[in-house]
């Protein structure tokens, strides 16, 4: 954050020393026509030095923000490889884990058929001998015989 807040912070100077140099070349010139419209030469005298500081503050901030401007696109440049880097680590990540999610899953698909097949196979046989049983009886009549029994 200290990186980012001086770069920010001498931007801002650098766009402030522009605006300031461009309103003092402006503010020279006017101070040096009306100065020497009513004939005042050390007015005129310092518009043209205000003219002249002005003209240096604006070259000074467009060249800091030229220079700013290249800083500026490393760190974008940086910032972009730096992004592209994670999300690749991330796309590489979330494949492996993918992976090991689905390695897990057949493994336990695996051992699940493992276990239940041999148990629905005894529960098929149980349940075959039961049908053959009720198969058996069921074609039978039987009829309880009647007991007399005594008094």
């Amino acid at each position: 954050m200290p990186i980012i807040k001086s770069l920010i912070e001498d931007t801002w100077n650098a766009i402030k020393d522009v605006i300031n140099g461009a309103l003092d070349v402006i503010m020279g010139v006017i101070k040096s026509f009306s100065s020497l419209l009513t004939g005042d030469w050390e007015g005129l005298w310092d518009g043209i030095k205000q003219t002249l500081s002005g003209a240096v503050e604006l070259i000074w901030g467009i060249l800091q923000l030229g220079f700013l401007g290249k800083i500026l696109k490393v760190v974008k440049g940086f910032g972009d490889d730096a992004w592209k880097f994670i999300k690749d680590m991330v796309d590489k990540m979330k494949t492996k884990f993918d992976e090991v999610v689905s390695a897990a899953s057949t493994k336990f698909n695996d051992l699940k058929d493992k276990i239940l097949t041999p148990i629905q196979s005894a529960k098929d046989t149980i349940k075959g001998i039961v049908d053959q049983i009720k198969g058996f009886f069921s074609g039978l009549k039987l009829e309880i015989p009647s007991i007399k029994l005594p008094k």
